[in-house]
């Protein structure tokens, strides 16, 4: 059994570190995603499409520290309805150079929130360097700032969730 599987994970982690040609090759990981345009749309309400490549694109990232040592951010398994847009409001509303003049939409949804150490670091073997966050049910809002760019954000119950030991995602 140990022959099969050995050469099995090789396989799949040759895999991964095929599929990251950037920041996530030290991770074993693939890279982050960029923002496809935040414009669009440029009226009404994003699709559930754009909100969960919005939500992915600004979740996922690479956060480099001297101290601790580098970390990936990635998510997986984005899952978002979006609510009925209202105007704003500056009582629940008020967020970091948020148009007051476009409509704000509630969204809810889950995703898989990942931490990643580089391969080898702080007891990071690979295939099990990364902290898993499962999905539960969030809340948040979509709204537009004053440069016309998109914002959608999903929070918070991630902290109970997470579990160590895992390989990183190759999915999205």
């Amino acid at each position: 059994m140990k022959r099969i599987v050995f050469p099995l994970m090789a396989l799949a982690l040759a895999v991964i570190a095929l599929a990251a040609t950037g920041d996530g090759k030290r991770f074993g990981a693939r890279d982050p995603r960029g923002c496809p345009s935040l414009k669009e749309p440029t009226r009404g309400a994003p699709s559930a499409t754009q909100v969960k490549q919005i939500l992915s694109c600004q979740a996922e990232s690479l956060q480099r520290s001297g101290a601790v040592g580098d970390l990936l951010y990635l998510v997986t398994d984005v899952s978002v309805e979006i609510g009925k847009g209202h105007p704003f409001n500056v009582l629940t509303d008020s967020y970091n150079s948020v148009d007051p003049s476009q409509p704000v939409y509630p969204i809810r949804g889950t995703y898989t929130a990942w931490q990643c150490a580089v391969v080898g670091s702080i007891g990071a073997p690979a295939g099990k360097n990364c902290a898993r966050n499962a999905a539960v049910p969030m809340t948040g809002n979509c709204y537009k700032d004053t440069f016309g760019d998109w914002h959608c954000n999903l929070c918070c119950q991630m902290g109970s969730n997470q579990k160590t030991g895992f390989a990183p995602p190759t999915n999205y």
